[in-house]
């Protein structure tokens, strides 16, 4: 079987009746910020009616506080992607999760509470190699450096 495009699924799910999810998931590299970036440009009128949650995408609109270690700075963005989950929750949105968790244990428990909630939801894991992950989290680390020197 074939693989299908990230943007099917997510089609799909905007035209569905609220409340549903769909969860973009996968580790660091994977290509989670490229699926979200793809799916605007892609569905742009689709994409508007998810609620986005996603602690990096909190992180790049933050100021780092002065002393503030780069645990913190992650915990507080965490936070906020919390009290926006649950504020869609509660609204009752579509719900476009983004770099849930790298790690799936922390994924099934949060799409357990949304199906409790009386949430669909849906699932795009997104599997690349570790060689590629590492090169494409290296580049990402230090945009200057080819992700072919990795």
């Amino acid at each position: 079987m074939g693989a299908i495009r990230p943007w099917t699924v997510i089609a799909k799910v905007a035209k569905m009746p609220p409340p549903v999810a769909v969860a973009v998931l996968g580790g660091p590299g994977s290509g989670k910020s490229y699926v979200l970036d793809s799916s605007n440009r892609v569905l742009n009128d689709a994409c508007r009616h998810f609620r986005l949650v996603d602690s990096d995408f909190e992180k790049a609109g933050m100021e780092r506080g002065w002393n503030e270690s780069d645990l913190d700075f992650h915990a507080r963005s965490v936070a906020i992607a919390r009290a926006t989950l649950r504020d869609a929750v509660k609204d009752r949105r579509r719900i476009y999760l983004s770099g849930l968790s790298s790690d799936p244990w922390k994924s099934a428990i949060v799409l357990s509470a949304l199906v409790g909630a009386g949430y669909a939801c849906y699932a795009v894991v997104l599997d690349v190699s570790r060689s590629t992950a590492r090169k494409r989290s290296m580049a990402r680390l230090n945009p200057y450096m080819r992700a072919d020197t990795v």
